[in-house]
């Protein structure tokens, strides 16, 4: 309590700084902060005292919103997965966010180097990761993604970097985030694969497929649709009924066919 430390720099003769609430006549709360230092006499006895006090209360509000932000981001990385990093580069020294570890199949207690993060990545994906050199004037280099290898199997990470220099452009540090996108890469997979699959369905189907925009223009046909009309795919791609080389009634019948799957 106040009166403790009072009594305790009292006893000692030492300042010690004290912070309380101060209720002032117009009801608004104050924080304040105060040091004492008392002045005893050859007796022993009380002399004076010397004392400062500080409003400390516009630096308590700025502490309570760091501290609110710093729980918010919290919460926000531990719902995104996202793991921060700063790394000095000089020292080879990380300061990493909790789960950082734990991308990478490491244990907290182990002091981590760029040796230890370089032998956990594919060693196909150490040319594609940033580097000093890629972040010469850049403000930020990514997202880069690169496969970290553990004992549980393979995790993709999404990197992205930073690089601070000093006053004659040697890097100093580097500070970034990183995030697991192991089941986004998987499904982005096989999209592809089943993109792949259907365009090679269409390709060589021997029936005839074609693609038109709501303005009766053909976008895209395969083979086979060239081979029913007649004409070269060309010749089709990019025109609508009217401007192909077919007869005016023919091209009616198309535009009425077309027109039936947009009203």
């Amino acid at each position: 309590s106040v009166l403790q430390i009072a009594q305790s720099s009292f006893d000692s003769g030492e300042a010690k700084l004290q912070r309380y609430r101060y209720r002032r006549p117009d009801g608004r709360l104050s924080h304040l902060e105060s040091g004492a230092r008392y002045i005893k006499n050859a007796q022993g006895d009380l002399e004076s005292v010397i004392s400062i006090v500080r409003d400390q209360t516009e630096l308590r509000a700025v502490e309570q919103s760091l501290r609110s932000s710093l729980e918010r981001l919290s919460v926000a990385m531990q719902i995104g997965r996202v793991h921060f990093f700063e790394h000095d580069i000089k020292n080879d020294v990380f300061h990493v966010s909790d789960g950082f570890y734990q991308l990478f199949g490491l244990s907290p207690d182990q002091a981590l180097t760029t040796a230890m993060l370089m032998a956990c990545i594919d060693p196909e994906d150490h040319q594609s990761l940033p580097n000093h050199r890629s972040g010469m004037h850049a403000k930020a280099i990514g997202p880069v993604r690169f496969r970290a290898l553990s004992a549980v199997g393979v995790r993709w990470i999404e990197s992205t970097t930073a690089f601070y220099f000093d006053d004659t452009g040697i890097v100093e540090r580097s500070a970034g985030a990183m995030r697991e996108v192991t089941d986004q890469v998987l499904i982005e997979v096989a999209i592809r694969t089943q993109a792949n699959l259907f365009g090679a369905l269409v390709e060589y189907s021997p029936d005839g497929v074609v693609r038109i925009d709501s303005a009766a223009r053909f976008v895209s046909a395969n083979p086979a649709v060239a081979t029913l009309i007649g004409f070269p795919i060309e010749e089709i791609i990019g025109r609508t009924p009217e401007e192909l080389p077919i007869s005016p009634a023919r091209a009616h019948e198309f535009r009425t066919r077309i027109n039936r799957f947009f009203a």
